[in-house]
Formats: structure tokens, sequence, C-alpha cells
């Protein structure tokens, strides 16, 4: 299927945006559109092994020789188990591995078919982050999921699991598609303040605001600027309302809505930034132009100062 190997020369690219070089990569039929995506990248140098314990050692080696985050590809089965060891060493050694694991799509799970086990968020605590992506997940999908697999392996520094499920056929009969071009999303390391962003009047959309004092902090910011806004109920904020256009510029503050008509409107909207200071995608609509993770109150703190 071309949506196959369309998605895994999207993961691979995200990869390298990530700063991704190595993969290694581990025989298998359920892994095809993986090893072929890998191969094909021309910003990727393939390792290949024949061995799956051996070869996450290697990866485990790699990453700590070149100090950057190793992919390791293998097919699906009991071949996840044999990366067990290596992970838990990359675990307690800090060491950022990125498992890209090919896996049975739903049907063929827990019915007794060849090669099949439960291969979701397999290597429990050792695994900063782990989620299954889906056989007929979109492009945009398996980006954001890529960019999040590799933000918790770097800045949460250890191996992460992208669990990778697929269907025959794995690839396209004749010859393949080029390589589509996909954009990549930026990695967000943690920072703690503010950023420089000059904003100039943005519609604000508050989200969820856990601590009393982000709370505060954003109350503070909306009345210091006058800034248009909209507030879901669990900001603790009073509500105010959507504008009747789309806004030239969005600053998202917060990252829970429970309001469906606020998400789908934000989704509509495209020059959007979200600030939260949490790792890995916090927008359900994967449309944001950019995501900061930042201190949420002393970013607010810190335009308010700028409008004092």
């Amino acid at each position: 299927m071309s949506a196959n190997i369309e998605r895994c020369d999207a993961i691979m690219a995200q990869l390298v945006a990530g700063g991704v070089r190595d993969v290694v990569l581990c025989p298998g039929s359920r892994c095809t559109p993986l090893t072929v995506a890998a191969i094909r990248c021309a910003s990727l140098d393939p390792h290949s092994h024949f061995d799956e314990r051996g070869a996450a050692y290697f990866a485990l080696g790699l990453a700590k020789a070149s100090e950057r985050p190793v992919a390791l590809v293998c097919t699906s089965g009991t071949a996840v188990a044999n990366f067990a060891p290596a992970v838990a060493e990359a675990s307690a050694g800090a060491t950022p591995l990125i498992l890209l694991t090919a896996d049975r799509p739903p049907e063929l799970l827990h019915c007794g078919a060849n090669q099949a086990m439960d291969q979701h968020r397999y290597f429990g605590s050792h695994a900063r982050w782990s989620e299954t992506l889906a056989p007929d997940a979109p492009v945009s999908v398996a980006i954001s999921a890529t960019a999040t697999a590799t933000e918790f392996a770097c800045y949460e520094r250890g191996p992460v699991q992208l669990n990778c499920q697929f269907r025959e056929p794995f690839l396209p009969e004749g010859e393949l598609p080029p390589v589509a071009s996909h954009p990549t999303l930026p990695l967000k390391p943690p920072v703690r303040g503010a950023n420089s962003a000059t904003w100039d009047q943005p519609f604000v959309a508050v989200g969820g605001l856990p601590s009393k004092r982000e709370r505060a902090a954003v109350a503070q910011l909306l009345a210091a600027t006058g800034w248009a806004h909209i507030c879901d109920i669990t900001s603790g904020l009073p509500k105010g309302a959507a504008p009747s256009e789309v806004p030239a510029q969005i600053l998202q503050l917060g990252s829970h809505f429970t309001d469906k008509h606020l998400v789908e409107w934000l989704g509509r909207c495209g020059d959007r930034t979200i600030v939260e200071d949490v790792p890995g995608c916090v927008d359900a609509t994967r449309s944001a132009r950019q995501q900061l993770r930042l201190d949420l109150a002393a970013f607010c703190e810190q335009l308010v100062l700028r409008h004092g």
C-alpha cells in the first residue's frame, strides 16, 4: 500500500529533523515499510544486523558514542522482546534510543495469529514514552507521534517506543512512489521563563490552568494588555467570546480544552502558537504552527512587564 511507505517516509524525515542520523535495521517482513523508508532516506545512515539483541546493543553504543538519538527497527512478535536488555541499559544510562517496532494490525492480535503478541507499551517503566500508531493513521499523526517520541528520547533522556501497525500488502506493486515532501515539526526543548517573541495584539485562547499561579498570571496578562480572548471552562477564568473572523495571530495558553466547538474553531486557525510546559504534543487538532515548552506563568509575567 502506498499509504504505508508514505507514512514511513514521513517518519524518517521527522527523525532526521529531530537529530537522528543513524538507524539500525533488523530482518523481518512486517517491518518492510520502515526498512525501505530508512534505506531511501538520503540523510540517514542505515546499519543492518542479523540479531535483534545484538542490534539493540549496537544501537546503544552508537547513541553513546555519537551523543545523538539512534533509531532501531524490528519486525513484529518476539523480535521486540529481544530489545529489552538494551532498553533497560538505555533507561539506566539515560541514552536516547527510538524503537520503531513493527506490529500486526488489531484484527490479527489476540487471535492466535503467527508472530503476534501484545507490543503496546511493551517496555513498561523502562521507556520514557510509548505509543502505538494505527495502520490507517494519517501522515500528520505519524509526524506528530515521531516528533513526540524524539523529544522524550532527547529531553527526558532515554529509550522510547513507537509501535507501528501495518497491514499487507506492505508496499505497492511495481515501482515505489518518489519520496513525498512533508512538513516536519521542530523539537521543543524544555525552557524556563519566557521567550523573546513579540506579540502584536494576538487573540488569546486559554485552556486548562491547573495551578493558582498560572490562573493569576493569565488573568493579569489579559487585564494588562486588553487582548481579546476566549477561555475554556477548565481555565477558571471568564469565558469571553470567539471573534467573527479568524484572527491573524492566536496565542494559546494551556493545553486541554473541554469545549468541542472551541477545539474545532482552533483547528481552523492557521497561525496559532501554543505555550505549555509539558513534553509531547498537546494539540488535539495537530494544526498549530508551533508549540513552545515554556513555564506558562513566567511567560505571562514577562509579557505583563513588557506591556507595563
